[in-house]
């Protein structure tokens, strides 16, 4: 067996065909190198169902068509450069049917699972103590004709520096995630939501029949 130095010096190792051993000084053998950071990523957030008109800068557009650098309407900041718009490759998500006028929109669209919809007003106040919440997508079966939809389809991520709100369909806020986990709007979970929407409306909250 090679005999291995308890100080700091080279480590000793026979070699199997007789020939001289080797020397290996860890000291010099590496050099120091700086790990690689990864390429920072974007959360993937609430996405968008094909078809959904988007407020623009260049008016009402389909969100299949924006691209980075385009300007959407927001609730709070006017207008706002995307800083993403891609279509995601991951597996295809559940989609709801949202009549029209349910929650502001002017026509029938269809709503993306894991989307976030906004409720402004005096029962959002009421409950929350603040006039706009986000309500997720999946919490809203039975309000006022909104049911899952056929089948699946692939989405659309869009993004903005920071977290804002979307003006879709002409009267409905849509959630648009910023470039870090950062939130700046408070996300209601299913009870919260459901009993925002019995506030609402009662006459058009009907059972979610998925869990009914």
């Amino acid at each position: 067996m090679g005999e291995i130095c308890r100080s700091c010096g080279p480590r000793r190792h026979n070699r199997p065909d007789g020939e001289p051993p080797m020397f290996l000084d860890h000291a010099t053998a590496f050099t120091k190198f700086e790990p690689v950071q990864p390429a920072p990523t974007l959360p993937r957030g609430p996405a968008f169902a094909p078809g959904t008109l988007i407020d623009t800068s260049r008016g009402w557009r389909p969100v299949e068509d924006l691209a980075p650098g385009d300007r959407v309407q927001t609730f709070d900041g006017g207008l706002v450069p995307l800083v993403r718009a891609t279509c995601d490759e991951g597996p295809s998500v559940r989609l709801w049917h949202v009549p029209a006028g349910a929650i502001g929109n002017c026509s029938d669209f269809t709503l993306a699972e894991g989307q976030f919809i906004g409720f402004r007003g005096r029962m959002a106040q009421r409950l929350f103590g603040i006039p706009l919440v986000m309500a997720p997508a999946t919490a809203l079966g039975g309000f006022r004709g909104i049911r899952p939809a056929k089948g699946s389809a692939p989405t659309i991520t869009l993004a903005f520096a920071q977290e804002d709100i979307a003006m879709a369909q002409t009267g409905t806020l849509l959630l648009v995630p910023g470039q870090t986990p950062a939130r700046h709007y408070q996300r209601l979970d299913y009870g919260q939501t459901r009993s925002l929407l019995l506030l609402t409306d009662p006459r058009g909250c009907a059972p979610d029949l998925r869990v009914a």
